[in-house]
């Protein structure tokens, strides 16, 4: 138990540094606490007064699809670490009892968080679809087996191609049997289904000791996950990771775009997007992102939407800017402050003033025209 109980505080502690390592009080005061309230009023003027917005054309079963997408994204943890090969695994007993109490905190953090996602989503899954409390509840159950059967899966197969494609199936027949399967009799089944996979889980990986490699990866992976998440979606971050295949030649818009000579900062920075297929999908999940809400919120939310949505572009292109200045090159080519902020002033027009215009064109043709 004192182990579990040191290693969960080690766990908690390493991502309350990690969140104080990315974010200050300012984060907390203009982003955190505006978004939670702006989410909060946003829920309660349309989910609970009925309208349900982009739901009411999303079919059920894609809506079940989702959820057990979203619910699957981790897995049973051990808390086991790479030193324990030698020496902590030789205590079968107390190495037993460090998985078990992570078996059940998983499990028990697993419950929680279906439970607060299907308080969210019951007011749109019994009175937009009209189904029953019991379904809910299978539902629930439904969600908890997939969680379990996506670790199985893990610790069977390491090939990624494998295991999307049985997630994929997992989730394909659940979702058919959360449709089609409704009644006191189901609910039963399903929960006794949970059980025995949580007891196969329980006597093949818990009491056993011969799968540490695999569920050493894995917890590596569920400990290391949020530095991961934001790695991946830093663009200073990414600029530091060392490049794994020689550069290759430009291929597209080998002439200048802007032609005048004072656009060459402009120019450079337009291609750089252009040729990078990370940029450009970073950027069109933005926009489409931000253009398919506009269609599932009252107008209020989308006019604050479109304000936050141009702060959020102008930020983009900032970043893009400071990851292309951080390149050596400017070392020894130095490009003035003035210059960099023209570009940025110009580059913000492009894609952040100007599609925002066109959102809010979406907008008053959305709410009067239509």
């Amino acid at each position: 138990m004192e182990n579990f109980k040191l290693r969960v505080q080690k766990q908690w502690q390493m991502n309350s540094k990690l969140f104080k390592s990315i974010a200050d009080w300012t984060v907390l005061l203009y982003l955190l606490i505006p978004v939670s309230l702006f989410v909060y009023y946003l829920y309660r003027e349309t989910v609970l007064k009925g309208e349900f917005g982009i739901f009411e054309v999303i079919p059920l079963p894609f809506c079940i699809f989702i959820l057990l997408l979203i619910t699957t994204g981790g897995y049973i943890r051990t808390f086991v670490e790479p030193a324990d090969r030698l020496f902590f695994i030789q205590h079968k007993g107390s190495f037993s009892e460090l998985k078990a109490f992570s078996f059940i905190y998983s499990i028990v953090k697993q419950i929680v968080k279906v439970g607060v996602i299907l308080l969210l989503f019951s007011v749109v899954y019994i009175q937009l679809y009209e189904q029953t409390l019991i379904g809910l509840i299978d539902l629930g159950f439904l969600l908890l087996i997939a969680n379990v059967v996506n670790t199985f899966i893990h610790l069977k197969y390491s090939l990624k191609i494998v295991q999307f494609l049985l997630n994929l199936g997992q989730f394909i027949i659940l979702t058919v049997i959360a449709v089609n399967l409704e009644s006191p009799v189901s609910t039963g089944i399903y929960l006794a289904t949970f059980i025995l996979l949580c007891f196969m889980y329980w006597v093949k990986y818990v009491r056993a000791t011969k799968y540490f490699d695999k569920q050493i990866d894995l917890e590596i992976q569920s400990y290391y996950k949020w530095q991961t998440m934001i790695f991946s979606a830093s663009q200073e971050l990414k600029s530091m990771k060392p490049s794994k295949s020689p550069a290759l030649s430009p291929f597209l818009f080998k002439e200048r775009l802007f032609k005048r000579d004072q656009d060459y900062l402009l120019d450079l920075l337009s291609k750089t997007i252009l040729r990078h297929k990370k940029y450009i999908w970073g950027y069109l999940r933005l926009v489409l992102v931000i253009i398919g809400l506009t269609f599932a919120l009252p107008l209020w939310a989308d006019i604050v939407l479109a304000g936050v949505s141009y702060f959020m572009l102008k930020s983009w292109v900032e970043s893009l800017v400071f990851e292309v200045r951080g390149h050596p090159i400017f070392v020894i080519y130095q490009v003035s402050d003035s210059e960099w902020l023209k570009a940025v002033k110009t580059l913000s027009r492009y894609l952040a003033s100007y599609p925002i215009l066109f959102i809010g064109l979406i907008i008053v043709l959305t709410e009067f025209l239509l």
